[in-house]
């Protein structure tokens, strides 16, 4: 039996709210359309596009076998702050990466990477760019952990990603 947990099963962040010109999609719709992004991402899209997709198909399909395969399209890239590990401002920005388990910085020009320890980082902050906010909107969002504060510009499906596997509360539901 297949014990991987289905991808309908993983995020729990809830996709930002259309524009307020956009015809209202119930809840149950985003967190489908939220589901196919992640499933086609981490099947590694194999060509297939939205139309092609059948929600109900994609919710049920399960992480990869390899749970350290990295995840292309949740790439972000770190575009400003402080870590040990950023480089100075004249160098190419560093990428973040993840996979089904786990997220590590990729410093340009080496080839190690420092793996982070998501239970010491938290979200800060989060805020859309020039996009319409939903799962394939571009994000920026700011990230804190020891001796680190970086600002990381990605879609908003990577860093709700991110955000399963540190196990930080949704944006949208905290206080304030």
């Amino acid at each position: 039996m297949n014990d991987r947990p289905r991808l309908g099963d993983l995020i729990e962040w809830r996709p930002p709210a259309p524009p307020s010109g956009a015809r209202r999609v119930g809840f149950n719709a985003i967190r489908g359309l939220v589901v196919v992004v992640a499933g086609a991402v981490a099947l590694g899209s194999n060509g297939l596009t939205p139309s092609s997709l059948d929600l109900g198909r994609v919710s049920r399909r399960r992480l990869p076998d390899d749970p350290g395969e990295e995840i292309l399209e949740f790439s972000c890239r770190v575009t400003d702050g402080t870590a040990p590990w950023m480089p100075g401002s004249y160098a190419d920005r560093p990428v973040l990466r993840m996979s089904s388990t786990s997220a590590w910085i990729q410093p340009p020009g080496l080839r190690s990477r420092v793996e982070l320890d998501l239970s010491r980082h938290r979200l800060t902050g989060m805020r859309h760019l020039f996009s319409v906010p939903g799962p394939e909107g571009m994000v920026s969002a700011e990230i804190v952990g020891p001796e680190t504060q970086v600002t990381v510009r990605g879609t908003w499906i990577a860093i709700a990603w991110l955000g399963h596997l540190a196990g930080w509360p949704d944006p949208q539901e905290a206080p304030g």
